[in-house]
């Protein structure tokens, strides 16, 4: 998705490799909608599903409506 150009850390483009920090803003251009989330904490490891409101918060979503 990142090589797609369809993540934005910050505003900008995100590379694959990029290391994600705390309190950077993520844009996830998906085919149906755009999601913002803010990064609280970067775990140490893998987390469960339901674990992962410890460690991002969704800050906006926009629907695209199919034509």
């Amino acid at each position: 998705m990142c090589d797609a150009g369809r993540v934005l850390v910050d505003g900008r483009p995100a590379k694959a490799a990029h290391l994600v920090k705390a309190g950077e803003e993520l844009s996830v251009h998906l085919r149906d909608r755009r999601c913002s989330y803010r990064v609280i904490e970067v775990p140490a490891g893998n987390i469960r599903r339901d674990e992962r409101e410890n460690f991002v918060e969704l800050t906006t979503e926009q629907l695209f409506h199919e034509r």
